[in-house]
């Protein structure tokens, strides 16, 4: 807020959130959310149940074929462009 010598005031400057209540909500709850789970996405509480201890089975390998196509294609580029530094580029994959 700027005030002239007599008092008045001249600007009133104000800030707009850059989210709503509901947006802060939600990410709140999903923040909430990874520090109840492991790695695997399953509940804490339910992973180390001593009645869930003989009730998992771990499946795979399995290949990632997005991962797979992507470390293939970084391959390719790095042989055929031996003079570049490919530090700085950014790859993605797209699905066909």
């Amino acid at each position: 807020m700027t005030l002239d010598a007599d008092g008045n005031v001249l600007t009133v400057a104000v800030t707009q959130s850059r989210f709503t209540p509901a947006a802060v909500e939600v990410l709140l709850a999903s923040r909430r959310r990874e520090g109840e789970t492991n790695e695997l996405g399953i509940p804490i509480a339910e992973a180390m149940d001593p009645a869930n201890q003989f009730r998992f089975k771990a499946v795979g390998p399995r290949t990632d074929w997005s991962v797979d196509a992507l470390r293939r294609a970084q391959a390719t580029y790095r042989a055929d462009n031996k003079d570049v530094d490919t530090g700085a580029l950014r790859w993605g994959v797209e699905k066909r």
